[in-house]
């Protein structure tokens, strides 16, 4: 073999693995840097999600308790009585409002580590790929996968207890605004 085959050689070589590198660095990007972005996009709509939740329900149910005071003049007195019972309606209302939200920015942060957790895997298994080495004694691999399928499983508890919160706390205010109308035509306070 002469001097000229043997440099020959190492180009194709050269150039076989150069080629290696630019499918594993487009694998790369669209695998892991997709997962990275979505784990941050999850993140922002976890800090959208608790500022539109505290305009919205909680809002509605404190400004309902706000409203309470002015109301109590047109009731009499025995119907005053029940106020605090009726009111009771808007507070659950607002806890459940503020829990939710809570709980939904938990699961957002569940859904953007679950997404970092399966970049750092992802990334593992193309660089294992690449270089033809065994991810079975990894240990980085082993805990990304682990710790991946925990947050999945939180990220959609938490999803629906976010969801059942969310719906709660309307229906709280609804049975409040229910029972603060059956009181209000129920029991109004003799005009002066």
């Amino acid at each position: 073999m002469s001097n000229a085959d043997l440099g020959e050689g190492l180009k194709q070589a050269h150039a076989a693995q150069m080629e290696r590198w630019d499918v594993h660095m487009q694998r790369w990007e669209m695998d892991v840097r997709e997962a990275e972005r979505r784990a941050w996009d999850a993140q922002r709509i976890a800090a959208d999600f608790g500022k539109l939740g505290l305009q919205s329900l909680v809002l509605v149910n404190g400004g309902a308790l706000v409203a309470v005071p002015p109301l109590m003049q047109w009731l009499s007195d025995t119907a005053r009585l029940h106020i605090p019972a009726d009111a009771t309606w808007f507070v659950i209302g607002l806890l459940c409002a503020a829990v939710s939200i809570v709980v939904a920015y938990i699961n957002f942060s569940s859904i953007s580590a679950t997404n970092s957790f399966y970049s750092v895997k992802r990334a593992r298994e193309l660089e294992a790929e690449y270089s033809a080495r065994s991810l079975e004694k990894d240990a980085t691999y082993t805990r990304a996968t682990r710790y991946q399928q925990a947050f999945s499983v939180a990220t959609t508890a938490t999803a629906w207890v976010a969801l059942f919160l969310a719906i709660a706390s309307p229906a709280r205010f609804a049975i409040g605004v229910y029972e603060f109308i059956g009181l209000a035509s129920a029991h109004q306070a003799p005009l002066k």
